[in-house]
């Protein structure tokens, strides 16, 4: 009798929590070993990206054409002219694309047709520049100046071509993050920053205190004027375990969705990927989320990785009634104004994000001091750039030097191929020593090609003095 009547408690329980009209269904997921359950419905937002280094491995023409594919396959080139022709193909799909160094070259070798396309997918959102600058810059080993430079030179260059300004920070790969990075970022009008290594012990406090979004104030003394808000990723950069659909770089199963096939895994997919975002929403205040598809090179054949994930957010989408997850394409800042409008309180940040360490015993310090030749002549090379840029521009406007009258065009590119190059040494695997030995010597090369026309630039317009 007494278990009847606890069963009967039980039941009037249960009728007076669903009776309560705010909630639809409870669903179960697992932190570690413990089960729980939440009322949530979940909207994720998926970013389509590819991180890629112009150096690394192979020499930034390497990567961009493809070449010594036996050391690592990637080709830049491949990448954006399938991304963007997968985007025409299917409107709602998004893409996000990062690095200027790579993009302008590409940009230069297309027809118009192209140019206009890449242009109205800009303008419909389809397509979305984060970060903006000639390479994802380390934080730790370059000059605040050359941080600058290196955001400026591909700033200019969207801005002259679409009349764009990004307006999202993307440090997914640097070895530890900056509190100047963020003074820039913030100064620069930027409304967002994410980026995806931290320190593992703090990640996994961060994770168990839905700290891992919050307001990084790096100068609290000018209050809001300097602060913006900062994002770990859950993940890394990576796509889910399980779900990157990159037939070059990854060998997970694709989505096979015909249910008369004997390989149809639809229902087990929507399964672990529902399952995995509700483990993830444990860690998050808002019912938003954001996760990265993609990694390095990723999207060479974006045709494969679009068809799979179209097909699992379909699938995901029809199921919500039963599991409560919504999966849309988005991108970083569509992301930022959603979690704007639930008016959350995020926690504060003032100091840096070092130093990195990824295991127990593995500390990213070395490189804050390793190749001092190579971080000596980056400093040395950008000074005297500074120097000679300051030079000219007060000859222009003193309107005092011969040399600078017949011979404008070429001063200016000459400067311009050296912010470039420069850029290219801020990289977070240059200026760091974390490239190989021989795309080190790649870098001062091309480094060193720039200078020698700035060095004829000083000499000439000292002369005229």
């Amino acid at each position: 009798m007494r278990h009847i009547k606890l069963f009967s408690l039980g039941l009037l329980a249960l009728v007076f929590f669903c009776s309560l009209g705010n909630v639809e269904a409870l669903y179960s997921y697992k932190v570690g070993n413990v089960t729980k359950t939440t009322d949530r419905n979940l909207t994720v937002h998926v970013i389509a990206h590819t991180h890629n280094d112009p150096g690394w491995l192979k020499t930034v023409d390497e990567y961009y054409f493809g070449l010594n594919n036996s050391i690592y396959w990637a080709g830049v080139q491949y990448i954006l002219d399938s991304v963007v022709q997968e985007l025409d193909y299917y409107p709602e799909r998004k893409f996000i694309y990062v690095e200027m160094s790579f993009f302008t070259r590409w940009w230069n070798e297309q027809d118009q047709n192209t140019k206009n396309l890449v242009k109205e997918q800009l303008k419909d959102g389809r397509l979305e520049f984060i970060g903006g600058g000639w390479v994802m810059h380390d934080e730790a080993t370059p000059y605040y100046e050359d941080k600058i430079d290196n955001m400026a030179v591909g700033h200019q260059f969207l801005k002259e071509t679409f009349d764009f300004t990004p307006t999202i920070g993307w440090q997914i790969d640097p070895f530890g993050h900056s509190s100047t990075t963020a003074s820039l970022f913030s100064q620069m009008g930027f409304d967002g920053l994410w980026f995806a290594r931290i320190d593992m012990q703090d990640k996994v406090k961060r994770l168990a205190e839905k700290s891992m979004e919050m307001i990084w104030s790096p100068q609290p003394s000018q209050f809001e004027e300097n602060q913006i808000f900062t994002a770990v990723n859950y993940a890394h950069y990576s796509a889910p375990s399980g779900f990157c659909f990159d037939i070059i770089q990854c060998s997970d199963e694709p989505i096979a969705f015909d249910p008369d096939l004997e390989n149809y895994n639809v229902e087990r997919k929507v399964q672990e990927i529902t399952t995995y975002f509700r483990g993830m929403s444990a860690s998050y205040q808002s019912d938003h989320l954001l996760h990265t598809w993609g990694d390095d090179f990723n999207f060479q054949a974006a045709a494969s990785y679009y068809k799979n994930l179209d097909k699992l957010i379909q699938a995901t989408n029809e199921r919500f009634d039963k599991y409560g997850v919504q999966m849309i394409y988005s991108t970083p800042s569509r992301y930022l104004k959603a979690i704007n409008e639930q008016k959350l309180t995020f926690p504060v940040k003032t100091d840096d994000f070092f130093p990195y360490r990824d295991a127990p015993d593995a500390f990213w310090t070395g490189y804050f001091t390793s190749r001092v030749s190579q971080k000596g002549y980056t400093r040395d090379s950008g000074r005297l750039f500074q120097n000679v840029r300051r030079l000219v521009a007060q000859k222009l406007l003193q309107q005092d030097s011969q040399y600078l009258e017949s011979n404008v065009a070429a001063v200016v590119n000459a400067l311009g191929a050296a912010e470039q190059k420069r850029g290219l040494l801020q990289h977070h695997d240059a200026v760091s020593g974390t490239a190989r030995q021989r795309v080190k010597e790649d870098y001062l090369y091309l480094m060193q090609k720039a200078m020698n026309n700035v060095h004829k630039v000083k000499f000439f317009i000292n002369r005229d003095s």
